[in-house]
């Protein structure tokens, strides 16, 4: 199920470490369809093939949903910068 949300709750999610995508196409997208969701390249393949391109997800956003999110990101670079 597909809806708009507003931005401050895209800002929550982020530092949650969630991604939330921009899909144009996404529409035709079945409930319940396998996808293929690939964050770096920015890009949704459906199950029979079909890429659906999407905006692109900055790296530092990226980074900071591989960290765990923004408070882990920030306790990793802290750690980092006092251990060196």
């Amino acid at each position: 199920h597909f809806q708009r949300v507003a931005a401050g709750a895209v800002d929550l999610a982020q530092h949650a470490g969630l991604l939330l995508l921009t899909c144009p196409g996404c529409e035709a997208i079945a409930e319940g369809e396998a996808i293929r969701f690939d964050a770096r390249a920015g890009t949704v393949t459906r199950a029979d093939g079909t890429p659906l391109p999407c905006q692109p997800i900055p790296g530092f956003l990226l980074d900071m949903v591989d960290a765990g999110g923004l408070l882990p990101q920030l306790q990793q670079r802290f750690a980092s910068r006092s251990s060196a």
